[in-house]
């Protein structure tokens, strides 16, 4: 498991460097033109405290970052979760989200959430999870691309742990 974990984490580093270096002369655009020469990535970390024999608390951190010929922004996401272990595989997760939407290095907007989800671990080193998020906040013009302009979203994903 633990060479499956390292080539998954290589290859990923290898994507994330070779998306950082790429240069786009197809086309023959010169140097004052730079249109596909910038950084487009998603960022992912977590940590855990132990509270307890089933009572954890997480802390995390979540960045996806786009840049278009209209603009670019940064989505970041601190969720504020605390975990209950019901099995030695399944995880309650529930707690609060605050979601920062930067543009051009300034923060334009700042939404509240409440998240709920489940966590089954695969094994000691990987898990899958399922949320659901409910904005609280009314007037915020943080629309991810994934709620279609509701204030709910859900998302499903699987992290590494190490």
């Amino acid at each position: 498991m633990n060479k499956i974990t390292f080539i998954l984490f290589f290859i990923s580093s290898c994507i994330v460097f070779s998306q950082e270096k790429r240069e786009t002369n197809s086309f023959g655009v010169t140097d004052d033109v730079n249109i596909l020469n910038t950084s487009q990535f998603y960022r992912n970390y977590f940590s855990e405290y132990h509270l307890n024999e089933n009572w954890f608390f997480r802390m995390e951190m979540l960045e996806r970052s786009n840049n278009n010929l209209l603009g670019g922004y940064t989505l970041i996401e601190h969720p504020l979760l605390v975990k209950y272990k019901i099995s030695n595989k399944f995880s309650v997760l529930f707690g609060t989200k605050v979601d920062v939407l930067k543009t051009d290095g300034k923060i334009e907007d700042v939404s509240l959430y409440s998240t709920f989800g489940i966590q089954y671990d695969v094994s000691k080193s990987t898990l899958l999870e399922a949320r659901f998020n409910y904005r609280l906040s009314n007037g915020s013009s943080i629309i991810p691309d994934y709620t279609f302009g509701t204030k709910t979203s859900f998302t499903v994903g699987s992290k590494i742990k190490f």
